[in-house]
């Protein structure tokens, strides 16, 4: 039953006004929102009233059929995917405090659920009754100031929407310096990236809280405000320490100059220091 009002409040925008047939595999929730309630339970009354409340909200007729168990292969197949990899979360309290230090505030969250969203509106990787857009790259996310905690595999497109659309926001991903999109990010930041505490709780799987997750020990996570906006960039390059050493420029000249084979002397910076092999 939470299933049917699930998928009722993802679809709303194609079921408005029409006519509804859901096909249950379960006889329970046929009877039970086939006559509007009367169940002994009052969890199940209470939610075949929202059923039919919602239906009254969006003028849908609804009437329900059973589907055997064993031809509801497609359903039942969505419902047996482990996304445990897509719904590791940041723990709240690192989120706020990490937010609160770089001293913005998202209006976002592009890569969420109903379980694991940071802030409202989000946008979820597929139908969801409280996302406000599904899928993240099928808009840009230029207007917004946005919060993104991708799945690993998809941070180089992250950063190439970013810069194509010379969008800002705040990103969490993890300290790998040795892949490709390092020196890409190293590149879009506009203000000292955050380490984050690295913790057994830092990541939390909401249907599981008990789970650690299996990098738990070694992964360091950075939160990092970055942008495709050259200008932006531009301005946080300006207030950086200038080097030493411009690029380009030569070498300077060591003032160490070697040991001699016997070990007899050397001068650093200035000063004469001896040496003596035994």
């Amino acid at each position: 039953m939470l299933a049917v009002f699930l998928a009722l409040t993802a679809f709303h925008s194609q079921l408005s006004g029409k006519h509804v047939c859901v096909r249950i595999d379960n006889m329970t929730a046929v009877a039970d929102i086939g006559k509007m309630g009367t169940s002994h339970s009052r969890k199940r009354n209470a939610l075949t009233r929202n059923i039919w409340d919602w239906c009254v909200q969006h003028n849908v007729f609804l009437t329900t059929a059973h589907i055997a168990g064993k031809d509801n292969t497609i359903a039942d197949a969505e419902s047996r995917k482990s996304r445990k990899d897509l719904e590791w979360s940041l723990n709240t309290n690192i989120f706020e405090n990490g937010i609160g230090q770089l001293g913005v505030k998202p209006t976002i969250d592009v890569f969420a659920s109903r379980l694991n969203y940071k802030i409202k509106p989000f946008i979820s990787y597929q139908p969801d009754p409280e996302a406000e857009i599904i899928n993240a790259f099928t808009v840009s996310w230029q207007p917004y100031l946005f919060y993104a905690f991708p799945p690993f595999s998809l941070i180089t497109l992250v950063l190439q929407k970013i810069q194509e659309e010379h969008s800002t926001g705040v990103i969490v991903v993890p300290q790998w310096p040795t892949q490709p999109w390092w020196p890409v990010l190293m590149r879009m930041i506009v203000q000292q990236p955050l380490i984050l505490p690295r913790t057994k709780q830092t990541l939390l799987l909401p249907t599981n809280p008990d789970l650690l997750h299996p990098l738990h020990q070694k992964l360091t996570l950075l939160m990092c405000h970055l942008s495709g906006d050259p200008s932006k960039i531009k301005a946080f390059h300006a207030k950086l320490c200038p080097s030493s050493c411009h690029p380009g420029d030569k070498a300077r000249n060591s003032n160490t100059s070697r040991i001699s084979v016997s070990g007899s002397s050397t001068v650093v910076a200035g000063k004469l220091i001896t040496f003596q092999l035994l």
